[in-house]
């Protein structure tokens, strides 16, 4: 009995002991405006929204990426007849399709397409891109893209080809199906 005593008496002297020790600070708060003390999501992710406030489109393009930055989806993008759904206009892009999808009634171009000669790094991923009336992704064909990265796509029943790019690109992990490539021109003999 003794020896319980002791224990409660030796604990509810640490316990006495740690509650001194313990502050929890000044209940006024200090003088002058509140000023928030979180990141905006701007300043966490700094990427723009793609619609049509932040990138309208012209008389070609549903949308139109003018400066480099990271753009992301955030709903679906239909693409009307003789339209891009968006097109890329400078050098620098990363576009995520966030899960969303890119597609056009019959007559509609390409989903995304580069525009502009010597075009480079470039990126797009996670989103599906058709049915289209033209490519689905065409990173090059004519406009000499260089440095694109084409990631986590479904490109499905698009007029032309599902992916178009030219040299130094990397297309890994993506779906290509129902789309009917351009027939290459026979070639005459010399």
């Amino acid at each position: 009995m003794k020896h319980t005593t002791v224990i409660n008496a030796l604990a509810a002297l640490a316990l006495a002991t740690t509650a001194g020790l313990i502050a929890a600070g000044p209940l006024s708060p200090p003088a002058g405006p509140i000023a928030a003390s979180y990141k905006t999501l701007g300043e966490v992710e700094p990427r723009i929204a793609i619609n049509a406030a932040n990138t309208p489109g012209d008389a070609n393009s549903v949308y139109k990426l003018s400066l480099p930055g990271s753009y992301y989806l955030t709903a679906q993008v239909t693409v009307l007849p003789g339209k891009i759904g968006i097109e890329v206009a400078c050098d620098g892009v990363t576009i995520d399709l966030n899960g969303f999808r890119i597609a056009g009634y019959p007559g509609s171009l390409e989903g995304i397409k580069t525009t502009g000669a010597n075009r480079q790094d470039f990126a797009v991923h996670s989103g599906t891109v058709g049915p289209l009336g033209g490519t689905g992704v065409s990173f090059g064909n004519g406009s000499a893209a260089r440095g694109c990265r084409i990631d986590n796509l479904t490109v499905i029943d698009c007029g032309s080809n599902g992916i178009f790019v030219d040299d130094a690109a990397l297309v890994s992990h993506c779906v290509v199906s129902g789309c009917r490539p351009a027939t290459p021109s026979p070639v005459s003999p010399a």
